[in-house]
């Protein structure tokens, strides 16, 4: 330092520096405090910021001189850029020493940068190898210029000056690759696979962005393309800015504070204004290398980009998983363009899903009506199957009389044949006494006669007369009894026409009986077991011409006699009516095999079965927390069991129905938080789990994936089902919607 006047003192870089021995101090006068200074940088501003306020400058510096006149312990430094230095004559006669002591601080140049790279790593035990160092300092001072030869290229060469921060940037990032390695002299393929500078200056840029938006309310893709559209030309060469009152070129003022602080950026106050530019050309091309890379990893802002390019083309929207991927993803930072494109594609997905919603509700409305058509079908059907049933039993009724009838119409022409039967044998035992009491009748009245004559006459002619009448009676006696006989015999053929008629007649009610039961009932009725064979008819008499003895029976103990054996019939033919009655089966299709007991037991309920006997073949099943889901494949049935798999609510699904729930038949149905332990169903379990809110709450989660079977068993009835599933557990399913397990 050189001083004029003992007092103030400026630097001089012709004089000498000699060194001071402490002894020569010896004797001077040494300060009692030490001094201080205080440093104003960016002094220029006292002249480029407020130019409407120039009359209060000469007042600044005249306070400024006034403090350190009354602190002689007070140094002042004032830092400012060269080129602002002549602005500040017209005030430098009001400072102490007029500001003559200067010293020019020099941008960072070529040895400097050398000495800035190859001292610290040599300190460390890294040394740079011959030439390295160079042409890291000379890659970092590279600057675009435009051919003054050919004025519309654009060409680099080496510049004057490095900037400090670069080279630090660049020496962070290969040290940190080679703090892992053993020590050895730093060559130049280390430079290239750990030095690049063109991936360091990117890293830098974007941490400074990484800080600046984290901080800042302004989008990403408008940052970068800030960036490239106002700090950098279109030649590649740097460009400027204008700072406004509150943006700078579009960009919140803040946020180009925070990037100049970084020293991305370095501002120049001109012309009453602030002005920004890129703190170097060597920031350009990574500059805009990591804004394409950038872009390459924002396929949202791509597909936007070319979506506006086609003219907002419908077909180019996202949908569904697509978009639902790029919303939950940070796409606030990538522009209006990409906020545009997003929010069109949630207005056709809102559009999509309403006619999708308007779809399934037709659908679902039209299933409705046809579910209904079917239950009103259905319900017809049960009604004339009703009716039929009643008619058929109401027939079966009838039948049965006409049986039992016919069965006792058949008796009584049995009871009947019997009394032809004796009635035949009186009329021939009475043709018999007739014939013998006319004979006798003859005889006496031949006898009368002939004594009469035989008075008058002589005995000879009397004994000729005799023999005569004895011949003539005989003759006569032997032609009656042979008419007797002829009239007998006629009785009996009309007691034996008689017994035929009787019958026939009931052999003919009887085929006629047997021909309407077995025509109208579903079963053969029995035949009753008390019905005998009617007995033998006894045999004929046949009349003699023998006279025998009038019998001891009057014609009124005979018809008393047959009225007695009439009654005992008639008591007997009731007797036998009344056992002929049988039980009617009330279903045409009987319950058998394995559920054959639990459908008798249950048939009031269940009702008759539409089957014999119980349907296999494979059937699927899952068991959940709070119950258990069947698939049946032959009958495309789903059943769904809620409860503790002993009793509780049920419900069955068509195939038809599940196919409706899904449109990922062979993936998830939709998207849940599964439990450790537990499993989320699939396919058509998965279809009634998702969409069934109300069996997803009851059920819970499966406990197990869904395994295929086939010796499952499911019967069908009139009023439910019955099933056994692979644990041979057998439960009654009611159409109530109520489920029993039984034994």
């Amino acid at each position: 330092l050189t001083s004029l006047d003992g007092t103030h003192y400026y630097y001089d870089d012709t004089t000498e520096t000699n060194e001071i021995d402490p002894n020569d101090l010896e004797g001077e006068e040494l300060y009692e405090e030490s001094p201080y200074v205080l440093i104003i940088d960016q002094f220029e501003e006292i002249v480029t910021t407020h130019p409407d306020r120039w009359q209060e400058r000469e007042g600044f510096f005249r306070q400024l001189a006034q403090a350190m006149a009354d602190d002689p312990m007070l140094w002042v430094v004032l830092t400012l850029r060269e080129d602002y230095i002549a602005p500040l004559d017209p005030y430098t006669h009001l400072l102490p020493g007029k500001l003559r002591a200067r010293f020019y601080m020099q941008r960072m140049d070529h040895e400097a940068a050398l000495e800035a790279v190859r001292r610290p790593a040599a300190n460390y035990g890294r040394p740079f190898a011959p030439g390295v160092a160079e042409s890291l300092v000379d890659n970092l001072r590279q600057i675009r210029v435009r051919s003054a030869e050919q004025p519309d290229q654009v060409g680099t060469t080496s510049g004057q000056f490095i900037e400090p921060v670069q080279l630090q940037v660049v020496c962070f990032q290969m040290w940190e690759n080679l703090k892992h390695r053993p020590l050895a002299d730093i060559t130049q393929q280390d430079l290239v696979e750990l030095g690049d500078v063109d991936k360091a200056l990117g890293q830098f840029y974007e941490q400074a962005l990484t800080r600046v938006l984290a901080q800042v309310n302004v989008s990403e893709i408008e940052l970068r393309n800030w960036f490239e559209s106002q700090l950098i030309t279109e030649a590649g060469t740097k460009g400027t800015v204008y700072q406004g009152a509150e943006l700078t070129g579009g960009i919140p003022n803040n946020a180009v504070t925070m990037l100049a602080d970084q020293y991305l950026l370095r501002a120049e106050v001109r012309a009453g204004g602030t002005w920004y530019e890129l703190v170097h050309d060597r920031l350009v091309l990574p500059i805009l290398q990591a804004n394409q890379a950038w872009r390459l990893e924002q396929p949202l802002l791509q597909i936007a980009q070319a979506w506006i390019e086609a003219d907002r083309n419908p077909a180019m929207l996202l949908e569904k998983q697509q978009l639902k991927r790029a919303l939950e993803g940070n796409w606030r930072g990538l522009g209006p363009q990409v906020e545009e494109f997003l929010e069109a594609s949630q207005t056709a997905q809102r559009g999509k899903d309403e006619a999708r919603r308007i779809e399934h509700e037709r659908l679902r409305q039209q299933e409705l009506e046809q579910a209904q058509a079917l239950a009103e079908e259905q319900r017809k059907r049960a009604e004339i199957q009703a009716e039929a049933t009643a008619s058929l039993r109401r027939r079966a009724w009838l039948l049965g009389i006409f049986f039992a009838v016919g069965v006792i119409m058949a008796i009584v022409a049995v009871t009947f044949g019997i009394l032809a039967n004796r009635s035949r044998a009186i009329a021939l035992e009475n043709a018999n006494l007739a014939a013998t009491e006319s004979a006798r009748a003859i005889a006496a009245q031949q006898t009368a006669q002939t004594e009469a004559t035989a008075a008058a006459l002589n005995a000879d002619a009397y004994q000729n007369v005799l023999q005569n009448q004895n011949a003539t009676q005989t003759a006569e006696a032997e032609s009656m009894m042979d008419q007797n006989q002829a009239e007998a015999q006629e009785l009996a053929l009309q007691a034996n026409s008689l017994e035929a008629t009787i019958t026939a007649e009931s052999e003919l009610y009887a085929s006629a009986a047997e021909e309407t039961a077995t025509s109208e009932l579903p079963t053969e009725l029995p035949t009753p077991s008390n019905t005998s064979d009617p007995p033998t008819p006894e045999a004929i008499y046949t009349a003699t011409a023998t006279p025998t003895s009038t019998p001891d029976r009057s014609p009124t103990q005979t018809a008393e006699a047959r009225a007695t054996e009439l009654a005992g019939v008639r008591v007997e033919q009731t007797r036998m009516a009344e056992q002929v009655a049988a039980p009617i089966q009330e279903c045409q299709i009987e319950a058998q095999g394995p559920f054959s007991n639990i459908a008798t037991r249950f048939q009031e309920r269940l009702g008759c079965p539409n089957q014999a006997e119980p349907t296999t073949g494979f059937f699927a099943e899952q068991p959940f927390q709070n119950g258990a889901m069947y698939w049946s494949s032959i009958l495309e049935l789903f059943f769904v069991l809620l409860g503790d798999l002993q009793e509780g609510q049920w419900r069955v699904f068509t195939k038809a129905e599940v196919d409706t729930f899904n449109p990922n038949p062979d993936g998830v149905a939709c998207e849940a938080t599964v439990p450790e332990g537990l499993v989320q169903p699939i396919r058509g379990f998965g279809a009634i789990w998702c969409a069934q809110a109300e069996f997803q709450r009851a059920i819970g989660f499966a406990t197990q994936d869904e395994f295929g079977v086939s010796n499952n068993l499911l019967q069908i009835f009139e009023n439910g089902y019955i099933l056994r599933d692979n644990q041979t557990r057998t439960f009654v399913l009611f159409d109530n919607g109520t489920y029993l397990r039984v034994e």
